[in-house]
């Protein structure tokens, strides 16, 4: 679930941009407000991403085989409910390159339904963790109602990989290698005030550089 499966699809390719993020950004922008698909799979290969890219239409972004490497302090800003970031497995990899930035965001303030993230690569450089900021990290959703992490691979990120303050959530499949904090974070404090669901089920855990532990989880109190 969490995105629409009707609608245009604009390759982002066949965009105006001098960079893979102006590219996309500006293949959302060439949809409605009803959304649609944004392929990125003709994107191959290094490909740059300097600009934040805002999400603001209901969306499945799909990614093929390159390595996008992400500058901005968020990479991907999501404004808009029914939301599908989707790879096709590690080879589809969004690489931070700097230690206390983020790759995709959802934090509006306000309530969101349906973000997946799925089949994607989230790697950072992971050089020194730093306590001030929770940074550093692959996928932060917050108020999000339905929030499902699937089938990803996170490498190398200075905080953690998922941090998760939303209400019906499902962690599955995810393999994460080398976080230097925390590999999942699922709580339930400034979501919907209804008790949701959180499923965590699946997912390796390995080489923690802290004893904070591979995950921590607070249900609505």
């Amino acid at each position: 679930g969490g995105w629409i499966d009707s609608g245009p699809t604009v390759r982002a390719d066949l965009m105006g941009g001098i960079n893979a993020g102006i590219k996309i950004a500006n293949a959302i922008a060439e949809l409605q407000s009803t959304g649609g698909t944004v392929d990125a799979r003709g994107l191959v290969g290094a490909q740059t991403l300097a600009t934040r890219v805002t999400i603001s239409v209901p969306l499945r972004l799909i990614f093929g085989h390159a390595t996008f490497t992400c500058s901005p302090t968020v990479a991907f800003d999501i404004t808009s409910g029914s939301v599908t970031i989707e790879g096709c497995g590690a080879e589809s990899k969004l690489l931070l390159d700097s230690v206390n930035n983020r790759l995709i965001v959802c934090d509006t303030g306000a309530a969101i339904n349906n973000v997946t993230v799925k089949d994607i690569q989230l790697a950072g450089i992971n050089t020194v963790f730093d306590a001030t900021q929770y940074n550093g990290n692959g996928v932060t959703l917050v108020r999000v109602v339905n929030a499902r992490i699937e089938n990803c691979l996170f490498a190398d990120l200075n905080f953690g990989a998922v941090l998760l303050d939303c209400t019906n959530t499902t962690t599955t499949g995810n393999v994460m290698n080398t976080i230097t904090n925390l590999g999942i974070w699922d709580e339930q404090t400034a979501a919907p005030t209804t008790q949701g669901y959180h499923n965590i089920s699946n997912n390796t855990i390995k080489n923690l550089a802290l004893s904070a532990g591979g995950i921590w989880f607070r249900g609505l109190t």
